[in-house]
């Protein structure tokens, strides 16, 4: 049995929803960048590793998924491949997430200590997180590329 997609509507969601993601992300460090001195502020500010990979996904699909079929009048192989990739990466990204606030083990104060000025900027299990779903998110490109190529 064949299940037919609407690759422009999934290209529509996963890019809106790349936008979501790194747009709760600037917020997100905007409301902690201007915290005073009443809030134990100035906290330092910076753009986490899932955040960063998630931007490279957003420029890949923009490129193989949007820019790539208006050239070529279809979607190509590889451009299939990126949108599986990107796909699965945003759906990795909320435990990347929550990886980089420690959630899954009590949170940053509990693990750390402390305030922010002695939390990492890159937690052991985020690190290992990120890097799980970029090898996950390029074998399902890789397998999606392979399946289509043949």
């Amino acid at each position: 049995m064949r299940l037919d997609v609407n690759l422009n509507n999934l290209v529509v969601a996963t890019i809106s929803i790349q936008f979501v993601f790194f747009g709760w992300r600037v917020l997100r460090e905007i409301a902690v960048g201007d915290k005073g001195p009443k809030e134990g502020g100035p906290w330092r500010t910076w753009l986490p590793w899932p955040d960063r990979v998630n931007l490279v996904s957003l420029c890949l699909v923009t490129i193989w998924c949007i820019v790539a079929p208006i050239i070529s009048g279809h979607f190509t192989a590889a451009s299939r491949a990126v949108l599986v990739s990107a796909v699965v990466l945003w759906m990795c990204h909320p435990f990347s997430v929550a990886c980089h606030y420690e959630l899954f083990r009590g949170g940053r104060y509990v693990v750390y200590g402390g305030g922010p000025e002695k939390w990492p900027l890159v937690t052991n299990s985020e690190r290992k997180m990120v890097i799980a779903s970029v090898l996950l998110s390029v074998g399902a490109g890789l397998l999606t590329w392979g399946k289509l190529a043949l």
